[in-house]
């Protein structure tokens, strides 16, 4: 499974717009990711046999809008689908109208490793 099919599915349940790296497209809700770094893990005979994705999740949301609750849902869904516990920074835009929480966190990237 791709890591975009990680974090789609892991998130689906939210019946928010989830697309790799999207920002705006008029959407006023909406999560992206931004893949930061890729990295073998474990290294066996001079070759990886474990990588790791290190991502950003970004949540861009009005303002105005109630978020501690979904946000608590958005860690724990990424826990269950084997991502790492996600660091959390919420961040409001320059516009005064979104707020922009960006969740930290790694899954293991089969995908590379697969032939």
């Amino acid at each position: 499974m791709t890591i975009h099919q990680k974090v789609k599915t892991a998130l689906q349940s939210l019946n928010i717009p989830v697309k790799e790296d999207f920002f705006g497209g008029g959407l006023d809700e909406y999560i992206t990711w931004t893949l930061v770094r890729d990295r073998a893990a474990v290294i066996a005979d001079g070759r990886p046999t474990n990588e790791v994705a290190e991502l950003m999740i970004h949540w861009f949301l009005p303002r105005n809008k109630s978020y501690t609750e979904t946000r608590k849902k958005i860690r724990q869904l990424l826990l269950d689908a084997e991502f790492t516990w996600p660091e959390v920074t919420t961040i409001e835009e320059p516009d005064g109208k979104t707020r922009h929480i960006v969740f930290e966190t790694q899954v293991e990237n089969d995908e590379e490793l697969e032939e």
